[in-house]
């Protein structure tokens, strides 16, 4: 039995889910836009109720969230590979203004994004 976006079963839709949703952040992180669940609901016709019951069902979280966690990594990666500012960092994992960024990245890593690039 397949659902009505195709997929045979849950790991299926679960690696599909985790493919669209890479997808889905590379534009915004190129774009330097937020990612929100209503924009990546819309792209497949789901309201964001469903994709959020998904998500809960797929990931045990919500979309925002785990698009969140992949842009936190997205950004911690940056500041240990790369030479770019924190200004630049912030925009590039699409993370809004540059104290989100901070108050996130501490929230998540237990550290501020400067003493994380230190010490990576």
């Amino acid at each position: 039995m397949r659902d009505h976006l195709g997929h045979k079963t849950i790991d299926d839709e679960r690696k599909w889910l985790e493919h669209e949703v890479e997808k889905y952040l590379e534009v915004s992180y190129h774009a330097g836009s937020r990612a929100t669940t209503s924009e990546f609901a819309r792209r497949f016709g789901i309201d964001p109720a469903t994709l959020s019951r998904r998500f809960r069902r797929l990931f045990g979280t919500t979309p925002l969230w785990y698009f969140r966690a992949l842009q936190l990594r997205y950004a911690a990666e940056l500041l240990r590979d790369s030479p770019m500012t924190m200004d630049q960092i912030t925009v590039n994992a699409a993370l809004g203004t540059r104290s989100t960024f901070f108050r996130r990245f501490v929230w998540w890593f237990g550290v501020t994004p400067d003493k994380y690039r230190r010490n990576s």
